[in-house]
């Protein structure tokens, strides 16, 4: 079951709402992301899976779900912090699959430079580290 708003109220959708749907997951390379698409993978509707980093993960997620239904799944690589290219994730989805309809917004990012200032602090390498 998928949750939407619709006017003040929430409504469940279930999976037969996205027949003939398209459907964009960002962060759908592994752990959570991965789960939503494939719970989205049913007959009928096409995914646009989003990753930044994790190549291997994606592509093997993409070949695992065409398996269920030839060329219904494909990957779109980005950096969504980089704002000017959002546009371009849309008409690339659009350019493939006629339209997008639901947006799935699973993408995070940690902070290296925060982990990285803890791994020194610990480490005894930096005395200026702030955290």
């Amino acid at each position: 079951m998928i949750v939407r708003e619709s006017g003040k109220n929430l409504q469940m959708m279930s999976t037969a709402d996205l027949q003939g749907k398209t459907i964009l997951v960002t962060g759908a390379a592994k752990r959570v992301g991965a789960v939503i698409a494939r719970g989205c993978t049913v007959p009928g509707a096409y995914l646009t899976l989003h990753y930044h980093a994790s190549e291997r993960e994606a592509h093997a997620l993409q070949s695992e779900l065409n398996l269920q239904r030839a060329n219904s799944v494909m990957l779109v690589k980005a950096d969504l912090l980089e704002t000017a290219g959002l546009a371009e994730i849309v008409k690339t989805c659009v350019e493939r699959f006629g339209s997008l309809d639901a947006l799935v917004n699973n993408a995070w990012r940690h902070s290296t430079r925060r982990r990285s200032a803890r791994s020194a602090v610990r480490t005894g390498t930096s005395s200026s580290a702030r955290i």
